[in-house]
């Protein structure tokens, strides 16, 4: 393959950005090598031709670029490295082109430098007090901006009139500035918390006491965004106050979600989400779970679980074992045929398939469990364990003792053969396995070996389906000292 680094580079651009980068190699002004024009249709053309990629390599491209001349690698590669560059200036032109107030901003700072050009600095200052007027969502670094521009137009005055200069354009560059500091030093230190939770590696940024003082009594809280972010710090450091501070930043955000720039709704998303996760779902809240499903209602409701317009496998997982746990059977069944269609093509079959199967087995329709799991592909890992543990509660829930045992073999035995299972899975689910063989054998009235397998069964830290053992267990004997379990951990999102 020819320059994989330059290949990567170019594949994920859609066809408008492939025009616009054409013509802007195709600019004298950036490019003065013919060559890099050539090469780059040569690369359209083996993205547009898959089977052309199989003998894209170094010297098809020579012979192409260069048919009459002896093939020179080095020459190659400084091509290669010099297209790679002027796509890096493509890109970096692109991003700018998002920010009209970054692009304002330096043709002000190009137009301090002549007093001649004051008519053109003056038109520019009105088209920026106009973006800034409409700006209702102002993120970080729209904030940053603002001071740049407030910074630059008193630099301006000072130049032009340094006797009758203003102070208000000065002022309000200060006041910008004050906002940037205090919204970054609170993401940052927000995110840090946050990172200590499921990360083992530390930092340490200074955000000592004096600080946090400052930013508690600065007007710039009044800001819905600077008044999030607060509310994050406060609802992850202040325990005791966690959870007033997480319902104030849940109705903040869900009040104010118009003055909110999308990826930092995503990011206070996030928080929210870890927080009950981490300090109450895991540790065994179990009422965590409703205000964990309210949270994913409301993340849908704004789109905010998308990434590049799918959604991931690992989040709708937990939104259906989340709303299941809740018992908002309704409301699961639509999301499973709302939201199957949004995951990755390779996930859809198996997803609805299995998941429905899941919704039948905690409405007790055991049947139909049975039906949905024949149409689930075992080639995925996740599906193959977690098929044959539904189908085996499913079995003894029907008192298909028959089916319970033949399954208990055969997934023995599957346990024990397969590569692709997990190194701990194997063990929990062979626990599983023997646990479950017990309880399906258990002859009526023995009490002590009751007692002796719920001991079992609260001692397996990681055991598959330990939940639904240990209920089987209570009904077993109303009376047996069995403390509840909630569902297995979920994991945290960074």
């Amino acid at each position: 393959m020819f320059s994989p680094k330059l290949v990567q580079l170019l594949e994920p651009l859609n066809g408008h950005q492939w025009n616009r980068l054409e013509r802007f190699v195709a600019s004298p002004y950036f490019n003065e090598k013919e060559e890099l024009c050539s090469l780059l249709a040569l690369l359209k053309e083996a993205f547009q031709q898959p089977a052309l990629v199989k003998r894209f390599d170094k010297h098809y491209v020579w012979d192409r670029l260069f048919p009459e001349d002896a093939y020179n690698d080095l020459q190659l590669r400084r091509l290669s490295s010099d297209l790679i560059q002027l796509i890096y200036a493509f890109l970096s032109l692109e991003v700018r082109k998002e920010s009209p107030l970054t692009v304002n901003n330096d043709l002000l700072k190009a137009l301090i430098e002549h007093r001649s050009w004051k008519k053109h600095f003056a038109g520019v200052v009105k088209k920026q007090e106009g973006i800034l007027a409409k700006c209702r969502r102002m993120s970080a670094d729209l904030r940053y901006e603002a001071f740049r521009f407030r910074r630059l137009h008193h630099r301006f005055e000072e130049s032009t009139r340094p006797k009758k200069v203003g102070l208000d354009n000065l002022a309000g560059s200060d006041a910008q500035l004050d906002r940037f500091y205090i919204l970054e030093k609170l993401r940052n230190y927000a995110d840090l918390v946050g990172y200590r939770s499921f990360y083992a590696k530390r930092a340490e940024l200074h955000f000592p006491e004096s600080l946090e003082a400052f930013i508690a009594g600065h007007e710039a809280l009044d800001q819905p965004l600077l008044r999030a972010y607060w509310l994050v710090v406060q609802m992850l450091t202040r325990e005791r106050e966690g959870d007033t501070h997480f319902q104030e930043l849940r109705e903040l955000i869900q009040e104010k979600r118009a003055h909110f720039p999308l990826k930092d709704l995503r990011t206070l998303y996030v928080h929210l989400y870890n927080y009950l996760v981490i300090l109450k779902i895991n540790p065994g809240e179990s009422a965590g779970y409703k205000k964990l499903f309210e949270l994913y209602q409301f993340a849908l409701d704004g789109e905010l679980l998308f990434v590049s317009g799918k959604l991931q496998f690992q989040t709708y997982k937990n939104i259906v074992s989340t709303a299941l746990h809740v018992k908002a059977f309704d409301w699961v069944e639509a999301f499973i045929q709302a939201y199957t269609p949004c995951l990755p093509q390779v996930h859809q079959k198996n997803a609805l398939t299995y998941n429905l199967a899941k919704l039948h087995f905690h409405r007790g329709e055991y049947e139909q469990v049975i039906d949905q799991l024949r149409q689930v592909e075992y080639e995925d890992v996740v599906y193959a364990l977690g098929s044959r543990l539904m189908l085996l509660k499913t079995y003894y829930e029907l008192d298909e003792y028959l089916s319970l045992d033949s399954l208990l073999d055969s997934f023995r035995i599957y346990l024990r053969r397969s590569s692709k299972v997990g190194a701990g899975a194997p063990c929990d689910s062979l626990d599983l396995c023997v646990l479950c063989n017990g309880l399906s054998a258990l002859p009526p009235g023995k009490w002590r070996k009751l007692e002796s397998l719920a001991v079992e069964v609260q001692e397996g830290k990681a055991l598959a389906a330990k939940d639904w053992l240990l209920e089987k267990l209570r009904e077993c004997d109303p009376g047996l000292a069995v403390e509840p379990e909630v569902e297995g951990e979920m994991e945290a999102e960074g």
